[in-house]
């Protein structure tokens, strides 16, 4: 069984220069925690909830004496939420992720969706977007097999 089964093709996507402030906007408003970011067609990144958090944290560094010492920290979280809120997705988003093919099997898919443990883009031979594949989406396809 190939993926097209469990494929989501009306997805919400973000540009690159969306601001963080605007995807959380159409998170709130979509009731999602994330969207893959498409420049044209192509895919470029996925930017989540979990990607703005992490930019909420303060950068540290581990040193040759086994210490982590921060840099950068701003005083406050509410602090850093301003300072990003305006910055584009493509600054917090993950650029190098796993993504799926159309002519994957889904025990494959099933597998990088147990590793990533979020919705996995789909693309063409080209790097062009079609889709996502979800646990649930996955779990439908194969009942509807079954």
């Amino acid at each position: 069984m190939d993926i097209k089964a469990a494929l989501v093709d009306k997805v919400v996507t973000l540009k690159p220069e969306q601001t963080v402030e605007e995807a959380v906007a159409l998170f709130k408003k979509k009731n999602i925690r994330s969207a893959p970011v498409v420049d044209g067609k192509q895919l470029v990144g996925y930017f989540s909830l979990r990607h703005l958090m992490k930019g909420l944290l303060p950068v540290s560094v581990d040193t040759d004496l086994g210490m982590r010492v921060p840099l950068g920290a701003a005083p406050g979280l509410e602090k850093r939420l301003r300072k990003l809120k305006p910055q584009p997705v493509s600054m917090l988003m993950e650029r190098d992720m796993p993504v799926a093919k159309p002519d994957m099997p889904l025990w494959e898919i099933i597998g990088l969706l147990t590793q990533t443990g979020r919705p996995l883009p789909v693309t063409d031979a080209e790097g062009a977007f079609v889709g996502l594949v979800s646990e649930l989406t996955a779990l439908e396809a194969l009942e509807a097999e079954g």
